[in-house]
């Protein structure tokens, strides 16, 4: 578990965002819904998002004009959310991999990586995770993207309820964030 301070004052952290990234399939968007809810902020899904602008699913979009469009789109839609106020995001998995993208989010965002063992990630629906080799050529290539961009680090093998626990702890504890019963 790492930690992070990040010389952030609470001034900064009463509508500070929420940054979650991590793996595909690693709980980023499960976790989101239930810290949104926890922490009185609104929830957005930065893959949800990409579809509803373009009318397809993330695997279509793949499919039919390519990664490189795909991360494109990605990063216009980043850079639009990461300037509002008083999120929590759940970025794609692949979000990591352009430098802007994490510049955007830094700048309004505390980031915690959600770091999920390789044999928990959910494949289902995810156009790059195709089989367990390809997750893990992808966990080589992004670990040190995650772990560079993150304040935080969470393990997520556990159960949801242990790892949001875990998440509203260090965030009372080193930013001073707590969760609103």
């Amino acid at each position: 578990m790492k930690t992070d301070n990040n010389n952030y004052t609470n001034k900064d952290l009463s509508k500070i965002n929420i940054a979650l990234i991590g793996m595909p399939g690693s709980g980023k968007s499960t976790l989101g819904i239930i810290l949104s809810k926890s922490l009185k902020k609104c929830f957005v899904d930065i893959d949800n998002e990409i579809e509803k602008q373009q009318k397809k699913s993330i695997p279509d979009i793949f499919k039919e004009y390519g990664e490189n469009y795909f991360r494109d789109v990605e990063s216009s839609v980043i850079c639009k959310i990461a300037s509002d106020k008083n999120l929590v995001i759940s970025c794609g998995g692949g979000a990591v991999i352009r430098d802007i993208n994490m510049q955007s989010i830094k700048e309004t965002s505390l980031v915690i990586y959600i770091k999920r063992d390789i044999n928990y990630l959910s494949m289902e629906g995810r156009p790059l995770s195709k089989d367990i080799e390809a997750l893990k050529i992808i966990e080589t290539n992004r670990e040190p993207l995650y772990n560079k961009y993150c304040d935080i680090q969470v393990d997520n093998n556990n159960s949801v309820e242990e790892t949001i626990k875990k998440i509203l702890s260090i965030l009372e504890e080193k930013y001073g964030i707590r969760s609103v019963k």
